[in-house]
């Protein structure tokens, strides 16, 4: 791409069967042979888009994004596992650091949704159990670097999390480094 920009993808797709226990016996006896066997299926795309402003080099956005969905079928004896998971991941990040100043900035927002359905189909033990479980999160963050010489570098930042099952939550932090002398770095770190 042109103008700064720079851009990929990448697709993943997965198909993957196990098979094990008393196989010779699984035909012959199908109610009481003890057998496992498991199908996974998966696909994934992932992006991701930047640009570095050509006539403002210390100035960057970028977009990170990833959808996926992955189906899984066990059945184990007389009991059968279905499950599969969709989700998306997409992050927008901006960056300013110019090596010619002292600090550097960094900020996004991030917004994470997975969804996972299952249904626990136990023939002998009381028959079908289902479920759904939908999660979302909205995150905005930042953090600043600070390094006004050589031997002190500080990166202190916060990340705030809007979680449909869990709330909102504040994740402060901070990390200090400090060259005593030549191979010996004193390092400090706190946060969540």
């Amino acid at each position: 791409l042109a103008d700064g920009w720079e851009n990929q993808w990448v697709l993943r797709m997965v198909s993957d069967e196990q098979l094990g226990g008393q196989l010779s016996d699984a035909v012959a006896f199908p109610d009481t042979s003890w057998h496992f066997e498991r199908k996974s299926k998966g696909l994934s795309l992932f992006t991701k888009l930047g640009r570095v402003f050509p006539h403002a080099p210390e100035h960057s956005v970028g977009l990170i994004a990833e959808a996926h969905y992955q189906d899984l079928l066990i059945p184990y004896g007389l009991r059968v596992l279905e499950t599969d998971q969709s989700g998306l991941n997409a992050q927008l990040l901006w960056d300013y650091s110019d090596p010619l100043t002292w600090w550097g900035l960094k900020s996004g927002i991030q917004y994470v949704r997975d969804v996972y359905r299952k249904r626990l189909d136990m023939h002998d033990h009381g028959g079908l159990f289902t479920g759904t479980q939908d999660e979302q999160n909205v995150g905005l963050f930042s953090e600043l670097s600070i390094q006004p010489n050589e031997r002190f570098t500080s990166l202190i930042g916060i990340r705030l999390d809007a979680h449909n099952l869990f709330g909102i939550r504040v994740l402060p932090r901070a990390h200090l480094k400090y060259e005593l002398s030549k191979g010996s770095i004193l390092r400090a770190s706190s946060g969540l």
